[in-house]
């Protein structure tokens, strides 16, 4: 779904089901099991994908319309290339941050938060801390300083 145009139907997700792999594997066309036409028996780890994006808030589905249309979370986590689960992670920091603290990054600094893979951050041995270090013992100003203590650096 937020891979391709950003909203699909139920016909198109089933669809572009049966043109995968995955049911060439589980279905070959020399088997003439009968198809429901129904994600969610036809394709269960399809359907709880589906329901995991929707628990997510990653994809909403719009009744009035019976569309599944990624949400802004969802776009941005399928453009930044990282997992739904690091995306998840990552949106909850920044909501924290902001609701707790009101933090809210300017200038440089913002850039430095923007470039830094957010892998890095969970993974203390891809840190170059000699960086890090120039950075923090740098002429920072008082709320450049606060923003490095909401953080925690």
């Amino acid at each position: 779904v937020m891979a391709t145009a950003g909203q699909m139907k139920d016909d198109q997700i089933m669809r572009l089901a049966r043109a995968t792999f995955l049911d060439r594997q589980l279905d070959p066309p020399s088997d003439q099991k009968k198809r429901r036409n129904s994600v969610a028996e036809d394709f269960p780890a399809v359907h709880a994908g589906m329901k995991y994006l929707l628990s997510t808030e990653m994809v909403h589905f719009n009744r009035d319309n019976q569309l599944y249309m990624a949400t802004p979370l969802g776009r941005a986590v399928c453009a930044s290339g990282l997992s739904c689960e690091a995306g998840i992670v990552l949106w909850e920091e920044l909501k924290r941050l902001r609701n707790q603290t009101g933090l809210c990054l300017e200038g440089e600094l913002h850039l430095i938060y923007l470039a830094t893979p957010w892998e890095a951050s969970v993974s203390e041995s891809l840190i170059d801390w000699n960086v890090y270090a120039a950075v923090v013992e740098g002429d920072l100003n008082k709320q450049q300083q606060a923003s490095l203590d909401v953080i925690g650096i």
